[in-house]
């Protein structure tokens, strides 16, 4: 989990957006396959920061 003051400094990364990062880390390269539990919207989550930290989370 990435340090977070705000939901503006998480970010999402990864090829399929499968990642929840602060903007203050480095780019986290992964893979190119998509999974069904990639689709945020589908599922409902944002990734924000929560208590200081970056993190998914239910909207």
């Amino acid at each position: 989990y990435g340090k977070c003051n705000s939901n503006e400094d998480c970010v999402t990364d990864g090829c399929s957006a499968q990642v929840c990062r602060s903007k203050f880390e480095k780019q986290i390269i992964t893979s190119c396959e998509w999974l069904d539990c990639y689709d945020a919207k589908k599922y409902g989550v944002a990734c924000k920061c929560v208590s200081g930290k970056c993190e998914w989370v239910g909207e």
